[in-house]
Order: structure tokens, then sequence, then C-alpha cells
């Protein structure tokens, strides 16, 4: 019996990715298409490794036989008398609830459902399923529950709060024959035990009057009873076109999450509903089980954004189906954080119904594209929570290569890059958009305030030195606002949650993304690994009054104690004083270690603003583990900075390891380039951290080794002659990106 099955999966982008991605006319099912025949003969199933419904494109030892095909499958793992209103007692018991929707080409009596977890020596008494009737133009539906107490498994946490502990759970539905029972039903899924909450209820009297904070609703979320701050990114479409999305390229994405010190990401509710993975019917590429995995959270959205959508038999019709086939897919992954209805509606429906009651909002997002106010705290959202914050920048000259084909297009201003700026958006079929020259002159005048101006004789470099002081930019005001909202945990706010607008591009343009197409890693993502470290040091420059604050921050959940020290240079990289300090951070807290006001009593002696740096770093012990960070404070714009040629040499070691070292002043920003066709990222030899644009100061030297993606790599074995490296010298003057001086040991 031949039972036709067209899975459509619907797919919105909104005004965000029409500022950033290209326009294409959408052409109707885009997910792979498949029938599937059953037969009425019961006979004994072959067992499935993946959770079903299985994808044509799995290994043959996968496919669907039997009389039964299982449509949909939903496990959903919650604590005992837990509910949506009726927090989890974190003591009880767990309740394994199993969802089944069958479609069968045989009648099948007296079938039994038995679950077990391999790993756990752990096996339901078999659960009595009542009769099973023909169903091939319906779904039949069938639903255990199983209670496991509490200290049997372990439980799933966040990478950076404890492991992602992940279980197989096999499910076998069988019935009797004449040898026994045969199994009509036989998988194989991995989910595991964790509870998730997003706290909203008021704060009590004591918090208000013992922790300052003020009052109000709550915002944030706990894993396993316990309350975390919650750092991460967003994404969106991985490609416009989905079939050509790998697992490979999103595996790196997640991987470069979790390297960039972050939690959570929220799947953005204008692009499109993610897969569980390619083995289950329509996937194409892993998702969530490579965040169970590697335990990140996943803040999912419904695909619906920025508009007001028609309540009408019709659309609710077509729309249910699809909000229920996704949740109840998406179930068991323990990496599944909450359900959002959208992006950006209740903004919208507030102005259009003002009988909607607009209380405080303690959800909060940031865009200010006025470069002058980049770094004042005073224009940042004081909240509970921000979800989205970010500043657009240019991709890399490596990434403009794949795309730009005349000479002339390698300028910041050229047509075809032009063509490829979406902010603001045309509003309109114009093209090149119209308003690009504002999202360019927004990038602009970011850089001439903040940094040299790049201007060399050399065009290419020039216009490679555009690209990348963009991205410099773009780290210095991100890193800014995540140090800002971190520290917001101690203040009356008491923020636990920064989410950064963006972590992927969907092409190859200006983003605000902080790794580019290609998966090569920008200077931002380079910034969040260091400001989302567990424990950071960050200092927080006021203008208006000339104070300088300096906090050590920690999410950690125990008290944290630690050592600071903090060092002035001049450019020339003579160290010119020291100071040392001895911190407790409580938990999920700041301290701060250092403040004084007025530049005359903070410069060092004889000192101009120009003249100097101070160098910032920390070291505590976090689960018995030493963790550094550091961070750079410089009392002027860098565009005044009397800078010094850093007279930058490399030496190349063994297996593409590179020492850095500075023979004249301080290169500020150093920065490595690994070649085109190479993705990968930068470590420290010393800690194996991301390490890239950083303060080089003589003296000082800096080894670090290139860790290649060889699954997305075009070239495998890049020549060292091809590293570039750069610093903000090299914005007005000639040499160092261009003429690199490798020496070899």
């Amino acid at each position: 019996m031949g039972l036709g099955k067209f899975r459509v999966c619907s797919s919105i982008f909104d005004e965000r990715t029409a500022e950033q991605g290209p326009a294409f006319v959408p052409v109707g099912i885009y997910k792979p298409a498949y029938l599937v025949t059953l037969t009425p003969t019961i006979g004994e199933s072959v067992p499935q490794t993946g959770t079903p419904p299985v994808s044509p494109s799995a290994s043959s030892t996968d496919e669907v036989s039997g009389p039964i095909f299982v449509e949909e499958s939903s496990v959903d793992i919650y604590k005992q008398g837990q509910n949506f209103s009726v927090p989890p007692n974190q003591s009880a018991d767990w309740i394994v609830n199993v969802t089944l929707g069958l479609r069968s080409a045989a009648a099948i009596p007296r079938s039994a459902l038995v679950l077990s977890f391999p790993e756990l020596e752990l096996t339901s008494d078999p659960f009595e399923i009542t009769d099973i009737p023909v169903s091939t133009n319906d779904t039949f539906w069938i639903t255990v529950i199983w209670s496991i107490p509490d200290n049997i498994p372990q439980r799933w946490y966040p990478h950076n709060l404890g492991t992602p502990k992940l279980y197989n759970l096999h499910v076998v539905l069988s019935v009797p024959s004449s040898d026994g029972s045969s199994s009509v039903v036989d998988f194989v899924t991995r989910t595991g035990f964790r509870t998730i909450e997003l706290v909203q209820t008021r704060y009590s009297q004591a918090d208000i009057e013992q922790r300052g904070i003020w009052p109000g609703d709550q915002w944030h979320f706990k894993v396993n009873g316990k309350t975390f701050y919650t750092s991460g990114n967003n994404i969106i479409p991985f490609d416009p076109f989905y079939a050509r999305t790998s697992t490979d390229k999103v595996r790196w994405l997640l991987e470069s999450t979790v390297k960039g010190g972050q939690n959570m990401l929220r799947v953005w509710g204008g692009g499109t509903y993610q897969p569980s993975s390619a083995s289950v019917a329509g996937g194409v590429y892993d998702f969530y089980d490579i965040c169970d995995e590697l335990g990140i959270m996943a803040w999912s959205e419904l695909i619906f954004s920025d508009a007001l959508y028609p309540i009408n038999d019709f659309l609710l019709g077509n729309l249910e189906p699809e909000v229920r086939q996704n949740v109840r897919r998406v179930n068991r992954h323990p990496s599944a954080a909450q359900w959002a209805g959208g992006n950006e509606i209740e903004g919208i429906v507030i102005l259009t119904d003002q009988s909607v009651e607009n209380g405080k909002h303690f959800l909060d997002e940031r865009y200010n594209y006025d470069a002058s106010v980049a770094f004042d705290y005073s224009s940042f959202p004081v909240s509970r929570f921000v979800n989205e914050f970010g500043f657009h920048s240019m991709p890399s000259f490596h990434t403009w290569e794949d795309v730009l084909l005349s000479a002339e297009d390698f300028s910041f201003n050229s047509t075809v890059v032009m063509s490829r700026e979406h902010h603001p958006p045309a509003a309109s079929l114009a093209f090149p958009n119209p308003n690009a020259g504002e999202g360019q002159r927004e990038m602009t005048v970011a850089v001439e305030l903040w940094l040299p101006t790049p201007g060399t004789a050399d065009a290419n470099q020039t216009f490679a030195q555009w690209c990348w002081s963009t991205q410099v930019f773009q780290s210095m005001t991100i890193v800014s606002e995540v140090a800002w909202y971190r520290h917001g945990a101690g203040q009356s706010e008491n923020n636990l949650g920064a989410l950064v607008w963006q972590l992927n591009d969907i092409w190859q343009a200006p983003s605000w993304s902080s790794i580019e197409y290609s998966g090569r890693w920008k200077v931002l993502h380079y910034g969040l690994a260091g400001i989302f470290a567990p424990v950071a040091i960050y200092p927080f420059w006021t203008v208006s009054n000339e104070t300088l604050q300096v906090l050590a921050i920690s999410d950690r959940w125990e008290d944290v104690k630690g050592s600071a020290q903090a060092t002035w240079y001049d450019w020339t990289g003579r160290s010119l004083n020291t100071t040392f300090f001895n911190f407790t951070v409580p938990t999920l807290n700041n301290s701060l270690i250092y403040e004084a006001q007025n530049l005359t009593n903070i410069l060092p002696n004889g000192r101009v603003a120009a003249d100097v740096f101070l160098h910032l770093n920390v070291t505590a012990n976090v689960d018995g583990v030493e963790v550094t960070n550091e961070q750079f404070f410089t009392p002027t714009s860098l565009a005044n900075a009397h800078l010094i040629d850093p007279q930058i040499s490399v030496i190349q070691g063994q297996d593409l390891t590179f020492t850095l070292s500075a023979k004249g002043g301080v290169g500020a920003w150093t920065w490595i380039d690994h070649p085109s066709g190479t993705v990968g990222i930068f470590v420290d030899k010393g800690t194996n951290l991301p390490s890239n644009g950083f303060y080089l100061i003589p003296g000082v030297d800096r080894t670090l080794s290139f860790i290649l993606n060889s699954a997305l790599s075009k070239v495998q074995n890049p020549d060292p002659a091809d590293f570039v490296v750069r610093s903000l010298w090299n914005n007005t003057h000639l040499g160092g990106p261009s003429d690199l001086d490798i020496e070899f040991p």
C-alpha cells in the first residue's frame, strides 16, 4: 500500500533578512518529498537507529518496513507534577512521556510498548496499547508515561555549567506471535534529563530590600533548578538555499558557539524551523542533535515575524499542524529551552490595539548606529535580559575574493560592494539599494571616530584594512555592551542574559555576524570568547565625569577568588607602573577592584592620554581549573593615539604554529589572518583558548596555533607564507599585510 507524504515547512524571511540577505522568489516545497510503502503483513520490523520518521537519505539499515509508519514521535521528559504553571520539584521522579503518531496498513490487536535506557540498565514493564486500527488516511496516536526515580539518571547541563549527559532511549512496539512476540516498531533515539524554566514570577520583597533589585517580574532561565547567566547569540538561516546547508557547516558554527563561551542560541523567528538531524525526514542537516551533544541551549521561535497575521479558519487550520509537528519533534531534545511565539510582533500588536496593557518591559534589544555614543553607557538599556543587540561590519578581504570579479570592485564603496549592503533595506525593488550609502556611512564614521582612518598607496591594502577595521570597531562596541549587561547581574536590574545579534551569515555581505559565510571568525567572535569567559575583567570608562571602574565579573554558581593585574604601558612598550589586586566575586555577580576619577589621577605621572594604554588581566580558579582573561583600555580614541611601528616579526613553528613578536612599538589590535580557502581558528599555545586581535607588546611574544577545520577547508595544507599579520599601524602605512616577513627556525 502506498502512502504519500509531502512534508512542507513554512519559511518566512522578515525585514532583518532583507537587510542582509539576497532576495529570491519562494519556490514552494524545499525539503525532500517521499513515498512510504507499507505492507499489510505483520512481521518482524528492522530496528532503526534514528528518530522516526526516518529520512529517505538515511542508511539502508534504517529503511521503513512492515505495516506501520511512525509519522511523528514525541519524547517529553519532565518532573512529576510539573506543568506550565507549576515549577518542577527537583527531587520528584522523572516522567518520560512517549507519544507516537502511527499510520498502519494492518489492524494490530493486543500490542505492547516497552521503553528502555540501555546505559542505565533500565527497562519499563510492557505498556498495553489499545487495538491499532487500519489507519493510512489518518494518524493514530498512542501515548505511554514511564516514571523513573530522580537519582538514577545524570542530568544534562549546558557545557559551561556541567556535562551535557545524553542517553539512548530504545522504543519497541510488539505484538504476540507464534514464537513469542514480533516487533512492528523498533527504534532508538537520543535524549536527556533536565529541567529548564523561564522564570517570570515577581521578585520577593526580600529580594527588593536585601539585594536592591527593582520591583517587578523576573526574566531569566533556570536549569535543573538553578538560576544561571545566559550568554549567547542569534542564528539566521545558514544559506539562502536550504538544501545547500551541510552538517559540517552547522557543526562548525555550533562548535564555534561553545569556543566563544556561549551557552544559548536563539533560533530567530524570521527564518526557518531548524531540523533535529539529517536522519529525521526533511532534516537535510543536523542542528538540535548537535546542540544536545555540545551543551548549547536553543531558544526556538515559531516562524512568525514583524507582521500582523490574519486570524481565520483557513490560516489557523494550516498553522496548527505546523506548530504541533515542530513542537512534538523538538520535545526530545534536552537543549530545547523554550518556544517563543515569534519575532518582534508584540510591538505591532500594542500599536495596533491600544487596549493591550503595556507595562514595563524587562526583555530588551538595542541597535544604535550613532558611533559617537558607542561607549556611552547612558545609551545602553538597563534590562533584566537583552536578546538582540549588534552593529554591522564588512566581511574580510578573503571573503570578498569569493564574489568580487573585477579589480575595481575591491573598494569600500564600489557598486558591487554597495549592492550587497542591505542596511537600511531598499523598501522597494530598486537596485542597487538606494539606502546602502547610509549603512556604509555608519561603518565609515565608526572607524573614523575610533580608529586610524585606513588610507595607503596600495588600494588592496586600504580596502583590506577598511574591512578589518569595521570588524575591530564591531568587536569593541559589542564587547563593551556584553560587559555592561554582565555587570548588570549585580545591579538593580539583575540582568541575567545577553544574546548578541548575530552568529552567522547567509551570504557574503556586510552584516551583524560574528562569523562570516565561509565559517571564518570575525574579530568579534574572538572578542566574545574573551568577554563571555567564566571570569572576566573589564574597564568601564565614563567620559562625562572621567571615571574609570575596573570590575571582575563571574557567572559561576560559587564565589570565585582570584587576582588581577593592571599595567600601564606607553606605545613603545615600556611598562610604566603595575598594580596588583586580590578579589572575591559572589555568585552571578561582580566586584569592583579599582575606581578612580579624573584623568590626572588615573594616568601615569607626566603622561597624556594619547601616549599610554592599560593592560588588564585576571587569574582565578574555576572548578579546579585556572582561568585567565585580559582586556585593554585606551583613555582616548585610537584615532588619536600616538602609535609606533610595531615591526612585527613572525617565526613559524611546527603544525601551523606562529610566534609573533613586536620588535618596534606596541602592535595595537594585532591580527593574524589564515589564507583563502581555509577555515579554522587561532588558539593561544599556552592556554589553548581562542586568541586573536590583541595588543602585541615588545618582549611579550604570543605563540598561536592555527586549528584547521579539514571538513570545510578547500585548502588542506596551507602555506605558512600565506598567513597575513596586520595591526592598526597598517591602516596608514604600507607593508605588514602585503609584505609579511616569516622567519623559519
